[in-house]
């Protein structure tokens, strides 16, 4: 692609690529039905790094419209100016090295205004998605960027979990209900993991989740579901409630030897499942 083409897709759409160019025209589309609704003037969707800032305008976040203005004029700039220099150039590490930066704070910044568009619009409102580089968002949100352009089969296994999460996370669900997400994960990658689950739960999500060991990350849980198998069927209620009412009610502190506790003695348990399940009902009648 000859470099005058570079430059002008770079000041027009941010990258020089054709593949960018198209997915910045599916942006411009989106922002024009943002900006009818919001009473602002659809065309100025076409303005480059303009357009973030009347996006934000829309949420009411006109501090954060500013920011992304500038950081969106340094990244077009930054961009524009790597292509007139040498890679062996330590100019362009730096500038390379800066644009990222730059980059990371209008991703950071752009998230907290669409996530205030989101509530005032409601996610039903599909011309809203395109509104948005929603690819790179969840990358973010995932610590999955920096392995953006991997194939799936390369990742690790913390990696996996996360871009399935992710993958769900699309189509903004009010309800997770994930099964063992941590299995097969050494302590490090699960406790990554659960902190990501952390930050949804803190955006209003109601995160289930299904492990046979959360001691590693019980701090991060708001509250404790214990289900067991009595004498009749499985999937008994034996205990819900806070992470200290837990412990106080089986007379355990860990995690595990609360679930060891209601296991069957053919599991290695103590086959005390019957017992919790009735003291729990009677709590509950009280």
């Amino acid at each position: 692609m000859p470099r005058i083409m570079k430059l002008l897709l770079t000041l027009l759409f941010g990258e020089a690529g054709y593949l960018s160019a198209a997915a910045d025209v599916l942006i411009c589309i989106g922002l024009w039905g943002v900006f009818k609704k919001c009473g602002v003037k659809p065309w100025r969707a076409l303005i480059p790094c303009l357009k973030y800032y009347d996006l934000a305008l829309c949420a009411a976040r006109e501090p954060e419209g500013r920011v992304l203005f500038m950081t969106s004029v340094l990244t077009t700039l930054g961009s524009a100016a790597a292509l007139f220099i040498p890679e062996s150039n330590r100019i362009w590490v730096v500038v390379g090295s800066l644009d990222i930066l730059v980059y990371v704070v209008e991703t950071i910044f752009l998230i907290r205004v669409i996530i205030v568009l989101l509530e005032v619009f409601d996610a039903k409102k599909r011309w809203l998605f395109l509104a948005i580089p929603f690819t790179s968002i969840f990358l973010v949100i995932f610590g999955l960027e920096p392995v953006a352009g991997s194939m799936v089969s390369k990742l690790s296994g913390g990696q996996r979990k996360r871009l399935s999460i992710a993958m769900e996370f699309i189509s903004n669900p009010s309800l997770f209900i994930l099964d063992e997400p941590d299995s097969g994960l050494d302590g490090v990658m699960a406790r990554e993991l659960f902190e990501q689950l952390r930050n949804i739960a803190d955006q209003g999500k109601i995160i289930i989740v299904i492990t046979h060991t959360p001691d590693r990350v019980i701090d991060l849980f708001d509250d404790v579901i214990v289900l067991a198998k009595d004498a009749n069927r499985t999937g008994r209620l034996a205990f819900f409630g806070s992470i200290d009412d837990a412990r106080a009610f089986f007379g355990k502190q860990r995690m595990e030897e609360i679930v060891m506790s209601v296991n069957r003695k053919e599991e290695g348990g103590e086959g005390r499942a019957d017992e919790f399940i009735e003291k729990y009902a009677e709590v509950q009648h009280a």
